[in-house]
């Protein structure tokens, strides 16, 4: 059975630079910034209904520009139906914009999108940079957030997230964002997916407050640089399926009250410095990965991980465990 490894982070900085530089040789070709046009009520764009979309048709013409990534492949315009844009769904009485999902961008994350009120899904992968703009937090309608896969975006994770209460998933994960996960984000009570993975600069603690995300199915938090131990509160994510918290620098023992997980099918806690193992894990009778390696797991391995009947890979090694390996008889 192969083992997992720790992947040097060296090699992890490697692949985001030359991802970065592959980016930028694709935008070099991007237009020149032009003057924005203004969308009329009986402009071809908006096609006479209402005043509302023609609003959101002049936001969405004022920052093409600042996605200059796509500003060359985006056929937004007022000689163009809106309902043809690319990446653009008008919906509702009246008529407003409803979602931007748009792939393979670059440029900057315009705080002009905070306009649009609309938006129930909001999605800007690519090459972004600068900063996550706090004028995100009046997308209230939103329900989902992936701005994931923006290696350049920097900086903290703005507290007013935490007023999107509708969000179902959020994805800010394989981003450079910086600072500590706020506690706000544990107003998000409607989330099933949370992921913050692969952010190598994310510091401090894992707030006791996401344990109020009580339908989070995912919660994502590998690859950071979080410190502290791991909250109990998680144990109230009891519709859990995937726990990664893998590859920070959590300290302390696994907390017993994880065994309450019981629809978990992944836990990976490999790379960090946790010191021991909780006979309660043998309650996770759906998990068909235990990942806790590389740790500084000491004493013996407990006999009740005989129950985990549907385990396929488990990974304990280089830890200093001491004592008798138990009968795994049923792990078959």
């Amino acid at each position: 059975m192969s083992q997992p490894r720790r992947r040097p982070r060296v090699s992890f900085h490697l692949s985001r630079c030359l991802f970065g530089l592959l980016m930028g040789f694709l935008f070099l070709g991007s237009p020149p910034s032009v003057a924005a046009q203004t969308c009329a009520e009986n402009s071809t764009a908006v096609n006479n209904r209402g005043a509302a979309l023609a609003t959101d048709c002049t936001t969405l013409l004022g920052l093409k520009e600042t996605l200059r990534g796509t500003a060359g492949i985006l056929n937004w315009d007022v000689n163009t139906n809106m309902d043809s844009w690319t990446g653009i769904t008008v919906a509702g009485t009246p008529a407003q914009v409803t979602k931007l999902v748009v792939y393979t961008v670059a440029g900057s994350i315009p705080a002009a999108l905070g306009n649009l009120t609309s938006l129930t899904e909001l999605t800007l992968t690519g090459n972004l940079s600068g900063t996550i703009p706090t004028e995100l937090g009046n997308l209230t309608s939103l329900t989902k957030l992936d701005l994931s896969l923006n290696i350049p975006l920097s900086g903290p994770i703005p507290t007013e997230l935490g007023d999107l209460t509708n969000l179902t998933e959020l994805n800010l994960s394989f981003c450079d964002l910086t600072g500590s996960i706020p506690t706000e984000l544990g107003n998000l009570t409607s989330l099933t997916k949370l992921d913050l993975s692969w952010n190598t600069k994310l510091t401090g603690s894992i707030p006791t407050e996401l344990g109020n995300l009580t339908k989070l199915t995912t919660l994502g938090l590998a690859w950071n640089n979080l410190t502290g131990t791991i909250p109990t509160e998680l144990g109230y994510l009891t519709k859990l399926t995937n726990l990664p918290l893998n590859d920070n620098q959590l300290t302390g023992p696994i907390p017993s009250e994880l065994g309450s997980l019981t629809e978990l099918t992944n836990l990976n806690l490999v790379n960090n410095q946790l010191t021991s193992i909780p006979s309660e894990l043998g309650n996770l009778t759906a998990l068909t990965r235990l990942s806790i390696a590389n740790n500084q797991l000491s004493g013996s391995i407990p006999s009740q991980l005989n129950n985990l009947t549907e385990l396929q890979f488990l990974f304990l090694h280089d830890n200093p465990l001491s004592g008798s390996i138990p009968t795994l008889s049923a792990l078959t």
